[in-house]
């Protein structure tokens, strides 16, 4: 027997041998890769049944992962989400708590007047002063009285600014009793403080005239004047010239309104002084003072000329 087996292992090691020594008849397959085929065929199955269940443990690994970390969800983290929503909720802020601090305040009108014009017409004047800071409001008014209103008009009126708005010759025969303003519509813009962060510098420094020489002379029939002459010179006191320049004057008697008008520059330079001469039709008047109000919008760079340098 113990000769019987060292002949049977003598021949399987013979049979090896001659593997390992086999030529192939095609060049490129040598002995070690016909020893590696050959393994591969008898242990295909294996192969197969590893690779199978090499998937398996990966997908029952993973779909037990997916159980646990629902279950995990379900149990704890959905009520530590619905915890962290309710937080996130309560921490948020208020807007209708917070909103008087962002919102535009409203305007206040003063100083409501009417002033006889030409025969037939009057004049209305209004002042309306814009508290915010940082907000424009363009108006639609319009100035009502007993027997009628006037058609709606538009203005802006600048942050921090006190405005005079009008509506001149309104065909009216007879005096008024009284008249007020009713302000149709108001629309807000929001000057970013990205874009400008000093507004009442930015204003001044584009807004700034000044009045000088104001003279009257009552009309004349002997010196053939037919109607009161007011002169006076607008100075503009800043770097920006103005396109169409536009501005409110209200005649004075010392610190009472007696009649407005608008004036209109066009253009009007920086650092130039105009000499300005008005008629007035209305008897009996005096007017010892004029103020002008510049009625530009100073957010609108299109209107200003590029300041020299």
């Amino acid at each position: 027997m113990f000769f019987c087996g060292m002949g049977l292992f003598g021949n399987t090691k013979k049979e090896k041998s001659k593997i390992l020594r086999y030529q192939s008849p095609l060049a490129d397959l040598g002995p070690r890769d016909f020893w590696l085929a050959e393994w591969y065929v008898r242990h295909k199955v294996w192969l197969r049944n590893a690779f199978i269940g090499f998937l398996l443990f990966v997908g029952i690994g993973l779909n037990a992962y997916g159980v646990y970390a629902w279950a995990e969800y379900l149990l704890v983290g959905y009520g530590e989400e619905v915890s962290l929503v309710f937080a996130r909720v309560r921490s948020f802020p208020n807007f209708e708590q917070t909103k008087p601090f962002y919102q535009a305040k409203s305007l206040q009108i003063s100083r409501v007047s009417s002033f006889p014009s030409t025969e037939g017409k009057i004049d209305f004047s209004a002042h309306v002063f814009n508290p915010n800071v940082r907000h424009v409001a363009t108006i639609e008014y319009q100035f009502v009285f007993g027997s009628g209103a006037t058609e709606p008009k538009t203005a802006t009126i600048l942050p921090g600014q006190e405005q005079p708005i009008f509506f001149l010759g309104y065909a009216l025969e007879g005096p008024i009793s009284s008249a007020r303003l009713s302000l149709v519509s108001i629309h807000w813009d929001r000057v970013s403080p990205h874009d400008i962060v000093d507004v009442p510098r930015y204003i001044q420094d584009r807004l700034q005239v000044s009045v000088s020489q104001v003279s009257f002379v009552r009309k004349s029939m002997v010196a053939d004047i037919p109607a009161h002459i007011v002169s006076f010179d607008i100075a503009n006191d800043t770097a920006y010239g103005y396109w169409n320049g536009v501005f409110a004057v209200e005649f004075l008697d010392q610190d009472t309104p007696v009649g407005v008008t608008t004036v209109f520059l066009n253009p009007f330079p920086a650092q130039h002084t105009a000499s300005v001469s008005l008629r007035l039709f209305q008897d009996p008047v005096t007017v010892t003072d004029v103020r002008v109000t510049p009625l530009m919008n100073p957010f609108h760079e299109e209107e200003f000329m590029v300041p020299s340098v």
